[in-house]
C-alpha cells in the first residue's frame, strides 16, 4: 500500500524510517528508468527527520539521494537500484542532499541509519 503524503516519516529508535510515498516512487522510477513497481516501498532508516526545501517546499526523499548520485555521476542507475532493493552494504558518509525539485541544497548532511526497515 502506497504511503500518504502527509505520513512522511516514523520513528525507529533514535532514527527516522522515511516512508516512500507515490509520488517518489515514480520520480525513483523515471530517475532509473524502471517501473515503480520494482521499487521496494518499504522505506529507508535515516538518522535524522525529512527536511523542507526553503525555496519550492518539497520534502527531502530517497528520490533526491537518487537524483544527486545520478547527477553528480557518483552511482550508477544499477548500483541505486540495488540499494533501493538491499540497504547499504557499508558505512555511508553523510550526504549534501540537492532538492531534486528546484535545485536548492537541504541543510546539513544527511546519513542512512545503519539498517532497513521492513513493513
Amino acid at each position: 500500500m502506497a504511503q500518504t503524503e502527509s505520513r512522511l516519516s516514523e520513528p525507529v529508535g533514535e532514527n527516522y524510517r522515511w516512508l516512500l510515498t507515490s509520488t517518489e516512487r515514480n520520480h525513483i522510477g523515471q530517475l532509473l528508468d524502471v517501473a515503480p513497481s520494482t521499487i521496494p516501498t518499504r522505506g529507508n532508516v535515516m538518522t535524522r527527520e525529512r527536511d523542507t526545501c526553503k525555496h519550492c517546499g518539497k520534502h527531502s526523499g530517497l528520490d533526491d539521494l537518487v537524483h544527486n548520485a545520478l547527477d553528480l555521476q557518483i552511482h550508477s542507475p544499477e548500483f541505486m537500484l540495488d540499494i533501493l532493493r538491499n540497504g547499504p552494504t557499508n558505512d555511508s558518509p553523510g550526504h549534501e542532499l540537492k532538492c531534486s525539485g528546484c535545485g536548492e541544497m537541504f541543510d546539513g548532511l544527511f546519513r542512512w541509519g545503519g539498517f532497513w526497515a521492513d513493513m
